[in-house]
C-alpha cells in the first residue's frame, strides 16, 4: 500500500498522544505528516537541564523499513556544536539514523519509530558528553579538566542559545522556523525561569565572567562552540525576559477588556462565555473550587478558589488561581498563576504551576489537572519540579523510615 508509511506514522503519533512525556513536545500538520518539528527538554543533572532543543523530521515513502532524516535546528545560525554527535551543520550523528556506524542491535529496523529516535537524541545529552566522541569513551586523567570545561560551556549555552535566544527571538519576530514552538517554550520558560537563576548561582562558583570556552580536542573547522562566559549578562537577560513574560500576560488582560476580543459578536468572546457559564451550571466542581470572572462580563480572566481536600497537607485552605485565556485559545495555552502561596514541587515560586491537561482544549481538563495537585502525590521526575525546596520535601517524607525496614 503507497501510503503504508502514513498509517504508521500516524498510528505512532496518536501512542505519543496518548502517553505523553514531559520531555518531547511534538508538532506537525495532520495533512502531511511527512514533515514534523520535536522540542525536546533537557534533562535535569546534566548540562542540558532544562534547555529547549529543535529537531526537524523527514519521513521517506519506505518509513518504517528506513529511518527518517532527523536534524538539529538549535545551532546557533549553524556556529554552535552541543555534543560531539549533534553538529553545528545540524547532523545528528547517530547509528540508529544511519548516520553513525553501529551493531547490528543499534542500527534502524521497522521495530524503531518517532520513540525510539527522542529517546536516542536524549540519550547523547548525557550528563558527560565529553564521553560520546569515539575514542573518549573512558577518559585519561589528564582528561579530567577538558571533561569538566566541556560541561561548564554547553551549560553556558544550553541556557544563552536554547533558552534566551529562543525567548528572545520569539519577542523579536526572529524565530519564524520554531514558530510552532512559542507558546509552549513560553510557558517552559516561565516554569524554568529559578532553575536557569539556580544554575547560573551554580556555576558562578566554578568560573569567572570573561573566562574563554576551552576549546575541545574533538572540535574544530566550524563544528565547534567557541565564547566566553558571561553569567551576569545571562543573569539579567533572564530577568528581562522572564518580566516581558509576565507584561505579556497583563497586555492579554488589557487586551481582553477591548472592542476586539470582547465584542459579544465575537467567536471567542462567545465560546468562552459559554464554557464559563456551563462550568459553573454544572455543578462539575462545586465543593472543590469556585469560579468568577475577574471582571464583569469578561470570559478571559478567571479567578477561581481552589479548596483543599480533606485528607491532604492541603486540608483547609483555600488557594487563589488566576486564569489568564487568550483569545485564541486552545492554540494558545492559558496563562495559569497561583496568587496565593502554594508550596508544591510543581509549582515555582513566581506560582507558575507545571501541569499537564488531559485534553488543552477543554477548560475542565485544565481545572481538573490544578485539583490533581493537591491530590496526587508528586511525580519523582525532577523535570516536572519547578520548585526543588518543595520537592525535595516531598519526596524525603514518602521515604520509608528506618524503623519501617526493621522486622
Amino acid at each position: 500500500m503507497a501510503d503504508k508509511h502514513l498509517f504508521r506514522i500516524h498510528k505512532e503519533l496518536r501512542d505519543i498522544q496518548r502517553n505523553p512525556d514531559p520531555f518531547f513536545h511534538l508538532h506537525y500538520d495532520e495533512e502531511d505528516v511527512r514533515s514534523l518539528k520535536a522540542l525536546i527538554v533537557g534533562s535535569p543533572e546534566t548540562p542540558y537541564a532544562y534547555g529547549l532543543f529543535t529537531f526537524d523530521f523527514k519521513f521517506p515513502e519506505s518509513y518504517p523499513n528506513e529511518s527518517p532524516k532527523v536534524v538539529i535546528t538549535t545551532t546557533n545560525n549553524q556556529k554552535t556544536r552541543f555534543n560531539p554527535n549533534l553538529y553545528a551543520t545540524g547532523k545528528v550523528c547517530l547509528s540508529l539514523l544511519g548516520t553513525w556506524r553501529g551493531t547490528a542491535v543499534e542500527n534502524w529496523n521497522s521495530a524503531h519509530g518517532i520513540s525510539s529516535v527522542l529517546v536516542s537524541i536524549q540519550s547523547l545529552m548525557s550528563a558527560n558528553p565529553y564521553e560520546n566522541e569515539p575514542g573518549f569513551e573512558e577518559q585519561k586523567p589528564e582528561e579530567k579538566d577538558n571533561v569538566e570545561a566541556y560541561k561548564r560551556k554547553i551549560t553556558h549555552e544550553t541556557i544563552r542559545i536554547s533558552a534566551l535566544d529562543r525567548i528572545d527571538a520569539y519577542f523579536n519576530n526572529r524565530n519564524r522556523s520554531d514558530l510552532p514552538f512559542e507558546d509552549v517554550s513560553k510557558y517552559l520558560f516561565m516554569c524554568y525561569y529559578r532553575q536557569y537563576l539556580a544554575t547560573i548561582e551554580r556555576e558562578q562558583k566554578l568560573v569567572k565572567d570573561g573566562d574563554k570556552f576551552v576549546e575541545m580536542p574533538f572540535e574544530g573547522h566550524g563544528n565547534t562552540m567557541m565564547g566566553t562566559f558571561q553569567y551576569s549578562a545571562l543573569t539579567d537577560r533572564l530577568h528581562a525576559a522572564f518580566k516581558r513574560l509576565v507584561d505579556e500576560t497583563q497586555e492579554w488582560i488589557e487586551a481582553s477588556q477591548s472592542p476586539a476580543w470582547s465584542e459579544m459578536e465575537s467567536l471567542s468572546y462567545s465560546k468562552m462565555m459559554a464554557e464559563y457559564k456551563q462550568l459553573v451550571e454544572s455543578k462539575e466542581f462545586d465543593g472543590l473550587l469556585d469560579l468568577s470572572l475577574a471582571f464583569d462580563k469578561n470570559p478571559f480572566v478567571w479567578n477561581v478558589s481552589l479548596v483543599g481536600p480533606t485528607g491532604t497537607n492541603y486540608e483547609g485552605g483555600v488557594f487563589a488561581v488566576r486564569v489568564v485565556f487568550h483569545k485564541d485559545f486552545p492554540t494558545i495555552r492559558p496563562r495559569v498563576t497561583f496568587t496565593t502561596p502554594f508550596h508544591h514541587p510543581c509549582v515555582s515560586e513566581d506560582g507558575i504551576p507545571y501541569y499537564q491537561p488531559e485534553r488543552m482544549d477543554d477548560i475542565s481538563s485544565h481545572l481538573s489537572a490544578l485539583l490533581k495537585l493537591m491530590t496526587d502525590l508528586p511525580k519523582p521526575d525532577p523535570i516536572t519540579h519547578t520548585n526543588p525546596k518543595a520537592a525535595h520535601h516531598a519526596l524525603e517524607t514518602r521515604k520509608p523510615s528506618a524503623s519501617m525496614d526493621k522486622p
